[in-house]
Order: structure tokens, then C-alpha cells, then sequence
């Protein structure tokens, strides 16, 4: 816990010289309240669902501080959650978070945030892999830190040159559960061809480390990344556009403690998007494709998705929003099934998820969001998995200051 508020540390003091002499600072509190119902826990086959309604509430400070050369801001948040479901255990959350944005001239933009979680009950109803938390691996307390840098320099109109990194770190009491981190950075430049395009090329570096206090867990583990990209930005008119980008990556990764030598293996991605935007919403497509090819597991993976996605606001008090997501990842063993064999086991797991939600601003303090999330899940070696959430959240400001 210490390690992580001395990378909280440096943001919040700079924070605080920045606003020393801020042109305007704002200073927000809120509380939000929530009730969400969801018909399957443990993301299971249909024949094991097990529903639960859920109650949260909590209240937020917020900090906002700008001026023409920089904008400050820092957001603390603490939450409790309660289930009906016997087999679920109250949930407490405190989330924090600090950024800042400085812009000592024209051509320089400094960018820092900082973000912090510290859950009791961190995995439980959020993905496919809750399982184990179900069955008690999941009661104790896990902390999520993220901490993020970026610099851009811009070298004449046309053309700009830029750095960013990242680290982040996952710390578990959990001793049947591994603590990971990952430290990765990305340098490139763009060059601006008229009034429409834009190119791009670029590298990025990652390393990411895995490692558990259990004997008995998966050995830990070392991945780092190698790989270069290249970026086109398009616009056809002023309201539509399209960006692409994709590029190869090479992975060096290391299992310890079961003797394993380092291996290197090959990986790449590709995407591209389609955006528009219109009075009072925008909407999008994409599609993406990557793969994936570890030299630490048995199966390479391949991995098509598409999403779609509109918002809208249909008065000044209704706001619609929707998100349609499809996806298809392919493993394929890199063993023969029989000796003498070029059959190989082909796995094949489908997603598909809709979310549609509604806001509306009851008063100038008070917003109610209304929203419907579901997923389904078919694998080739499992039983169907079909969840869906429902949720109302009032969220309420109940004093905002100026000084």
C-alpha cells in the first residue's frame, strides 16, 4: 500500500503548486445510489444460474482546477455494496484518482493521472472468471493501481513527435491468486497530409510479470513485448472519419521454477473504425483482429471482434445511449492430436453483448440512469452461458464551490 500512494504522491503535489496560483478552482460533492438485479452470479451455464439483487451507495469529492496553460483534477470515492444473494459478501471499494495537464507553450503537452482501487471484493460479477471467488478465493482485500505519463512535442504544424508510459500493478492477500504488474511505453510521431489525413508510425514496449506466494499456483512468469505499428486518421468530411492502425510484435516470455527456457514467439494486431459525429450524438463500427502465441502455453489464439455503438441526446434532460459487441476467439493446439498427425484440437468461444441505457436529469443536482446489459457466452467444450443486469443509479451533486 505504501509503494502506491509514493506514485500517487508526485501528482498530488503537483496538483497542488499548480493551483496555487489557479485562475479557477472547483471544488464538487455528490453521492450516487444504486440497485442492479442480475440473473446469473457466477456467469455459469443456464442450469446453475444463481440471481441477485445488489444496493450500493457511496459519496464523491472531486477537486477541478484550470487555467490557459494547465488543468488539474483529483476524484476520491469510497462505495459499499450489499447482496441478497447468501452466497455473496458485502463489497467495499475505495477508488482515487489524480491527473493533471500542463502546457508550458503552444508546441509542449504534459499529461499525468494516476488512478487507485483498493476492493474487498474485487473479481466477483465483473467478467467470465468468478469461479473461484464464488467458492471464497475472492473475500479478501485486492489493490489496482495505474499510473500513466505522456509527452508531445510539436515539432511545426504538420508535424508532432510523442512518448507515453504506463505502469500498472495488481496486489492480492489472495495467496491462491498471483500479483502481477506491467510497465509499458510507446513512442512515435504523426504527420499531417492536408486537410484529411493523417499518418502515423510508431513502437511500443511492454514487460509484464506474474507471481504467486502458493506453492501450488501457476509458476511465475515473464512476457515482454517488442512491436512497431502503423496509424492512418481520415477525414471524409468534418462530422466522419476513419482510423486505422496495425503492426507486428514480437514476445520474449520465461516460465520460472518449472525449467522452462526463454522462447519467442510472434503476435500482431490490426483495427479500424469508422466514426461520425451529428447534432446532439456520434456513432461507430469497428473491427479488430489480433493474434496471439505464447511460448508458455499449449495453444496459439486468434481473436475477431466487432462493436458498435450511438449516443444521443435526445432533449436537454434525456440522454440514449446502446453498444452492440461481438466476438470470436480461436485457439488452436500446437500439437497434433495423434502421433504421425497433422490434425490439431480447434476451440472456438463466441461472445455476444447489447447494453442500452437511458439517463434522465430529474433536476439541475439530480440524474436517474436507467441501463440493460446482456451477454451470452458459447464455448465448444461448455455448456452456454447467458447473463443479464439490470440497474437504476441515482446520482446527485449536492454542492459545487467556486473559488
Amino acid at each position: 500500500m505504501r509503494r502506491i500512494l509514493l506514485l500517487m504522491l508526485p501528482i498530488l503535489l503537483l496538483c497542488t503548486a499548480l493551483t496555487a496560483n489557479a485562475a479557477e478552482n472547483e471544488f464538487k460533492l455528490g453521492a450516487s445510489a444504486s440497485s442492479r438485479f442480475n440473473d446469473n452470479t457466477g456467469n455459469v451455464g443456464s442450469g446453475d444460474k444463481e440471481s441477485s439483487f445488489s444496493f450500493d451507495v457511496g459519496p464523491t469529492v472531486q477537486f477541478d482546477s484550470s487555467d490557459s496553460r494547465f488543468e488539474v483534477g483529483a476524484t476520491y470515492s469510497p462505495r459499499f455494496a450489499t447482496y441478497t444473494n447468501q452466497n455473496r459478501k458485502d463489497h467495499v471499494r475505495h477508488s482515487m484518482a489524480a491527473d493533471a495537464e500542463f502546457r508550458p507553450d503552444e508546441r509542449w503537452t504534459l499529461k499525468l493521472r494516476d488512478a487507485l482501487t483498493v476492493d474487498s471484493d474485487s473479481d466477483r460479477d465483473r467478467n467470465l472468471d468468478t469461479q473461484a471467488d464464488l467458492d471464497g478465493g475472492g473475500e479478501k482485500q485486492t489493490l489496482r493501481n495505474s499510473l500513466n505519463g505522456s509527452v508531445r512535442y510539436r515539432l511545426s504544424p504538420i508535424v508532432s513527435v510523442y512518448g507515453s508510459s504506463r505502469y500498472r500493478v495488481t496486489l492480492r492477500e489472495d495467496a491462491d491468486l498471483s500479483d502481477n504488474s506491467q510497465v509499458s511505453g510507446q513512442f512515435g510521431g504523426n504527420y499531417v497530409a492536408g486537410a484529411k489525413d493523417t499518418f502515423g508510425l510508431g513502437s511500443t514496449i511492454r514487460h509484464k510479470t506474474g507471481s504467486s506466494s502458493n506453492a501450488n499456483a501457476v509458476a511465475n512468469s515473464r512476457n515482454d513485448y517488442y512491436g512497431f505499428f502503423v496509424s492512418w486518421d481520415r477525414r471524409f468530411t468534418p462530422l466522419l472519419g476513419l482510423n486505422a492502425s496495425g503492426g507486428p510484435t514480437w514476445i520474449v516470455s520465461k516460465r520460472q521454477n518449472v525449467g522452462a527456457s526463454t522462447k519467442r514467439d510472434f503476435d500482431y494486431f490490426a483495427n479500424v473504425q469508422l466514426f461520425s459525429e451529428f447534432d446532439g450524438g456520434s456513432t461507430s463500427i469497428s473491427y479488430q483482429r489480433s493474434g496471439s502465441d505464447l511460448a508458455d502455453t499449449s495453444t496459439e489464439f486468434f481473436i475477431d471482434a466487432v462493436s458498435v455503438t450511438a449516443d444521443y441526446a435526445a432533449t436537454r434532460k434525456i440522454v440514449l445511449g446502446v453498444r452492440g459487441e461481438w466476438s470470436q476467439r480461436t485457439g488452436i493446439s500446437k500439437f497434433t492430436r495423434v502421433m504421425g498427425s497433422t490434425d490439431r484440437f480447434v476451440d472456438k468461444v463466441l461472445q455476444w453483448r447489447a447494453t442500452g441505457s437511458l439517463s434522465y436529469r430529474l433536476t439541475k443536482e439530480l440524474v436517474t440512469r436507467f441501463s440493460l446489459d446482456y451477454l451470452r457466452q458459447d464455448a465448444s467444450d461448455e455448456d452456454a452461458i447467458d447473463r443479464y443486469r439490470v440497474s437504476v443509479r441515482f446520482i446527485y451533486n449536492a454542492q459545487t464551490f467556486h473559488f
